[in-house]
C-alpha cells in the first residue's frame, strides 16, 4: 500500500488571531499500473527478496473527492484474464467498467500494490 499525501496544514496569520488551517492537495501523481520496481529502494536481505524481484502490479486504488473537513470515497479495482486486465470504479451502489489511463486521477489517495511472484 501506499498512501499520497492529500492534506497540507500550515498557520495563516501572524497575530494572537492566527489560525491553523488545512488544504486538500490535488496535485496529480503519476504512478505505474503495471511494473512498478522497488528493488533500489529495499534491504534484501532484511526483507527476503533476494531471489524474488520487487516488481509489483496496482490492483485497487482508494480515490477522495471533496474536501478536508468531508468528502466522498470512490475506489478502482482490477480484474486479471487471459485477455488482459480490466478495470471497474465502485462508487456506492455503481459499478462501470473504465480504461487503463482513467484509474490515474486527482483524486488518487491510496494506492494497492501486489507483488508478481
Amino acid at each position: 500500500m501506499i498512501h499520497l499525501k492529500r492534506f497540507a496544514s500550515g498557520i495563516r496569520g501572524v497575530s494572537k488571531f492566527s489560525m491553523l488551517v488545512r488544504s486538500k492537495l490535488d496535485t496529480n501523481v503519476s504512478f505505474p499500473l503495471e511494473n512498478l520496481d522497488l528493488r533500489g529502494y529495499l534491504n534484501a536481505e532484511a526483507t527476503g527478496l533476494q531471489t524474488a524481484p520487487a516488481i509489483y502490479d496496482l490492483f485497487g486504488v482508494s480515490n477522495h473527492f471533496g474536501g478536508t473537513y468531508g468528502g466522498h470515497y470512490t475506489a478502482y479495482t482490477a480484474r486479471k484474464s487471459e485477455s488482459g486486465t480490466d478495470w471497474y470504479e465502485f462508487d456506492d451502489s455503481r459499478v462501470s467498467n473504465h480504461t487503463p489511463a482513467e484509474v490515474q486521477t486527482k483524486a488518487a489517495y491510496v494506492l494497492f500494490y501486489q507483488r508478481r511472484k
